[in-house]
């Protein structure tokens, strides 16, 4: 973990990272998915025209966080503006997603693209990692070929932060890069993460796997604390094993 301090963080919060996406939505909320039309945006504006772009793509996340190494799973870009976490990863409820500009300020160009998403945390995630806010706020650098059809996101240079002192003190908890996937290699990455959760399960002490230290969180066999990990973690892939065989 280490502490910092970067302003666009204020902007991935839920309220704020959904305003652009978000026009008119509390009024067509409970009235049925969204049509194409219901959503606003402005032509001439490049971050407009990415998130339109963005709407519905789902993205195969490869990150170390909470003291996972290169732990892959999924998260839709919902046409809601919602980032929908499965596939190896859970969230409390779905995020909100976003597309900044590169900040200055932040030693970032301002014409480079950036994707946010923020993902509120079940109560295991919150105890077992120690993040007393709840969320964690994920931010990389976008970079989109094509278009509608045969659209390629990649997103590099990815940060994980959570925040402390009600958002006045950044915690780093890990770092990410993504790309989209088809429905193909959703499927695939679904399986090869079920089986290995499964595999870890039963793996001995003795042995590792990629699952080994999720499994331990889930309580597997455990008798004693284990503090591998940031926040001396115990139990916590119960959601996640849920996410995988029923999502």
């Amino acid at each position: 973990h280490g502490t910092s301090s970067r302003a666009w963080v204020g902007a991935a919060l839920p309220a704020q990272a959904a305003t652009r996406l978000g026009q008119g939505q509390r009024q067509l909320a409970g009235v049925g998915p969204l049509r194409s039309t219901a959503i606003q945006f402005d032509a001439t504006s490049v971050v407009d025209v990415t998130e339109e772009k963005l709407l519905g793509t789902t993205l195969k996340l490869t990150a170390s966080v909470f003291g996972f190494p290169d732990f892959p799973f999924l998260v839709e870009l919902t046409k809601e503006g919602r980032a929908r976490f499965y596939g190896g990863m859970v969230s409390k409820e779905p995020g909100y997603w976003c597309v900044e500009q590169g900040n200055r300020d932040d030693g970032e160009r301002p014409d480079d693209l950036y994707l946010e998403f923020t993902q509120p945390l079940t109560e295991r995630y919150v105890k077992s990692f120690t993040i007393p806010g709840g969320k964690c706020i994920w931010r990389g650098k976008l970079n989109i070929k094509g278009g509608p059809g045969n659209l390629m996101v990649n997103l590099d240079g990815g940060i994980v932060v959570s925040e402390r002192n009600d958002g006045k003190d950044l915690v780093r908890e890990g770092v990410f890069r993504g790309v989209s996937v088809d429905e193909q290699a959703i499927q695939e990455t679904r399986a090869k993460n079920k089986e290995a959760f499964e595999r870890a399960l039963t793996t001995p002490k003795g042995e590792s796997t990629g699952f080994k230290t999720p499994a331990r969180i889930a309580g597997a066999g455990i008798r004693r604390p284990q503090r591998q990990l940031a926040g001396g973690q115990k139990k916590e892939l119960k959601d996640a094993d849920t996410d995988l065989e029923d999502d």
